[in-house]
Parts: structure tokens; C-alpha cells; sequence
């Protein structure tokens, strides 16, 4: 190997060792991307709700309890109020994903999902709005 190539190499090896310690040092709480993945997830529930699939609802109201359950662990000792509401918010959704097992309560489960959607954006705005000076 040239001194060239040793160099390069040294060079990539410092420089990829020095990444992670750089994203690693944000003044950020956890829960800041963590929200985000909430966010995100909460739309494509109200995406899955449009489609009137049971399996895609079902899919994305998991995904929705796990992001949201991963922020609330990471955001409840600083935010309790606000993480309660979201956890009321959940449990609902859950239950609400519950009445999906039969054909008979799929539409008015659909329909009760819609508004967990709802209650869910609004709460999660709500913290957004209380953890916005920690987040920006």
C-alpha cells in the first residue's frame, strides 16, 4: 500500500469515527425525532383510514402505538400533562382498533378511528406547542 493510500485510509477512518460523536452531541431531548416518527405515523394511520382496508388500518394503528408509546417514554417525566392526554389518546385508538375483528362493527369502527385521528393530531399538537422550546 502507498503512503498515499495509507493516508486516504487514515483519513476516512478518522472521519467515520468522528461522525457519530458528532450526531450524537445535539442538545435535543430524544423525544424531539421521536415526535417526528409520531407525526408521521399518525398521517399514514389517517391515510389507512381512507382506504377502508381493515389489514392496511391494522398495520398503520400499529405503527402508531409504537412510535407513540417510544415518545412517551422518552417525554413523560418532563411533559406529564400532556403525555396523559396522548396515552388516553392511544388507548382509544387501540380499542377502537379492537372492533375491527368483525365485518358488522368494521364501518362504525372506521368511523370512531377517524376521530381518534383527529384527537390524536390535537394532542400531539398540544405537546408539540408545551415541548417546542426543548425541539427548535
Amino acid at each position: 500500500m502507498s503512503r498515499n493510500s495509507r493516508i486516504a485510509t487514515g483519513a476516512l477512518v478518522l472521519a467515520f469515527s468522528v461522525v457519530p460523536l458528532a450526531c450524537g452531541s445535539s442538545s435535543q431531548p430524544a423525544f424531539c425525532g421521536d415526535e417526528e416518527n409520531f407525526r408521521q405515523s399518525i398521517a399514514d394511520f389517517g391515510d389507512s383510514l381512507k382506504t377502508l382496508d381493515p389489514a392496511a388500518i391494522e398495520v398503520a394503528g400499529e405503527n402508531v402505538k409504537t412510535s407513540g408509546n417510544t415518545m412517551l417514554e422518552a417525554a413523560r417525566s418532563d411533559y406529564p400533562e400532556e403525555t396523559t392526554a396522548i396515552r388516553k389518546s392511544l388507548n382509544e385508538t387501540a380499542a377502537g382498533l379492537d372492533n375491527l375483528e368483525t365485518d358488522k362493527q368494521q364501518p362504525a369502527a372506521i368511523a370512531a378511528l377517524v376521530s381518534d385521528v383527529v384527537l390524536l393530531k390535537s394532542n400531539l399538537e398540544t405537546f408539540a406547542s408545551a415541548s417546542s422550546s426543548d425541539c427548535n
